[in-house]
């Protein structure tokens, strides 16, 4: 496997991990933290480019 892909599957896993938090902060009916956002939108752009750089490697 290649490292680019276990890199992007670590971004996964970090991004559904804040995606949790961010839903568990909505769902007790406060608002989540503005770094689990600005991490989750990093993370995102993260993954698009792991997702480029992988789809140029293959």
């Amino acid at each position: 496997m290649s490292s680019t892909f276990e890199e992007w599957q670590k971004a996964k896993q970090r991004q559904a991990v804040l995606a949790y938090q961010i839903a568990a902060a909505v769902a007790a009916g406060t608002t989540a933290r503005p770094d689990d956002i600005e991490r989750f939108q990093k993370t995102e752009a993260e993954m698009r480019e792991l997702e480029t750089k992988f789809s140029e490697e293959s």
